[in-house]
């Protein structure tokens, strides 16, 4: 048969195995890349206007969980992602996405280095209150031994 006839019927049979084993189907990365680098496989992603150049690259587009496992359901939602020409709405969501991700780190490095200096000075106070508390004759055996040991100190 022609082509398209064959890949309408590939199309037929992926839908139908996904329909039935969709709680189930999950495929890991080297699992993914494999059927991703199948000719038929690439011919529909082709005719879904998805150029799939580098498989295990995009393996984490196709798992937004992280869970190391692509599910139906995220293969379904990152082909509906990738169909096609990148539209103004996409790169647009992308830079405000990006630009949240900033904002989150400038706050995070601006509360951190507030931390950090509240350790430092509960620490130099700690250090100044327990130097304070300490009994004077410490102080002064403590110089005694020092001048001994230097010959300077009486």
């Amino acid at each position: 048969g022609s082509p398209k006839l064959r890949r309408a019927l590939t199309r037929t049979r992926l839908a139908k195995l996904a329909a039935e084993n969709s709680e189930n189907f999950a495929l890991e990365e080297g699992e993914f890349v494999k059927i991703m680098e199948d000719e038929q496989v690439v011919m529909l992603l082709s005719d879904l206007d998805i150029a799939m150049f580098n498989p295990s690259g995009l393996f984490h587009t196709f798992d937004p969980d992280g869970d190391g496992r692509v599910t139906i359901h995220e293969l379904v939602q990152a082909v509906m992602k990738l169909r096609g020409e990148p539209q103004k709405g996409d790169i647009i969501a992308a830079w405000v996405s990006l630009r949240a991700l900033h904002d989150k780190l400038d706050a995070f490095a601006a509360r951190s280095g507030e931390h950090q200096k509240h350790i430092l000075e509960s620490t130099a106070k700690a250090q100044f209150e327990a130097i304070a508390a300490a009994p004077a004759s410490l102080y002064h055996s403590a110089a005694v031994d020092l001048g001994a040991v230097s010959g300077n100190w009486s």
